[in-house]
């Protein structure tokens, strides 16, 4: 079983239709998934005003940018979550959502055999 974060809301925080014309389709699995565009996510951060929402807004206004040549592989790395966040986000770019999920439950299943717990 995979677990994943869904953020639900109660009441509608933003004009429903016009985001979800703006909303990107995608195939993960069996299943589609309609994920909002990176611009809507930034509105819906900005209005929730939290700290982890506004350096998920940094970190998503960098995503809408296109990379320079040897971004990544320049980019400094002093070791730190904060460095390591960045550079997975850069990384992120070049893959497709499928391929991040593909990547996160290979990732998650090798922390489990490393923990001893079968997935």
């Amino acid at each position: 079983m995979h677990a994943f974060e869904i953020d639900l809301f109660v009441k509608e925080p933003f004009p429903f239709d016009e985001a979800f014309r703006r909303a990107s389709r995608m195939p993960i699995g069996d299943s589609v998934v309609t994920v909002a565009s990176i611009d809507d996510i930034i509105a819906m951060k900005q209005d929730a005003g939290r700290a982890q929402d506004a350096e998920d807004i940094e970190v998503l206004l960098q995503l809408k940018q296109p990379p320079p040549p040897d971004e990544i592989r320049d980019a400094p790395f002093d070791g730190s979550f904060e460095g390591t966040r960045r550079r997975q986000a850069l990384l992120g770019r070049k893959i497709s959502p499928a391929e991040r999920l593909r990547l996160l439950e290979r990732r998650t299943a090798e922390l489990r055999s490393l923990l001893g717990r079968a997935s």
